[in-house]
């Protein structure tokens, strides 16, 4: 039987995983990375890095931000209130009334939405080109 070679393959490959990362910001008394905050930026501009104004232990204020969410019947982006999102994700049962549709929603009729919309998009072919497990 042949087996693979134990040891630090990831770790000699570079790769950091961002648990380690935050670690090690936070014990040297850094609150941002540069490096993260330029990915985050190129990819969401819109929407800001930092949640807080400040360093958080200088007493900044915390800024949460509201939800962005994909509405699988009207196909468009709408925002959601936080407090809103979280008690509908927590409860199960909580709805919202979605700002770019005026459906109301749950958490449990989105998710079967989506997936319904996911499965309608698999063809015959890729099923038949899927890799064994």
């Amino acid at each position: 039987m042949q087996r693979r070679k134990r040891g630090p393959i990831l770790w000699d490959g570079g790769l950091s995983f961002p648990l380690t990362r935050l670690h090690d910001l936070i014990s040297k008394g850094i609150w941002t990375d540069n490096e993260s905050e330029s990915a985050w930026e190129a990819f969401f501009p819109q929407f800001p890095y930092q949640l807080w104004n400040a360093h958080p232990e200088t007493g900044a204020h915390l800024y949460l931000q509201d939800v962005q969410f994909h509405c699988p019947w009207g196909n468009q982006v709408a925002l959601i209130s936080l407090e809103q999102f979280a008690k509908t994700q927590v409860t199960k049962s909580s709805t919202f009334t979605c700002p770019s549709c005026g459906r109301l929603h749950d958490a449990e009729t989105v998710s079967s939405k989506h997936l319904f919309e996911d499965f309608k998009k698999v063809t015959p072919s890729d099923i038949n080109n899927m890799d064994a497990w």
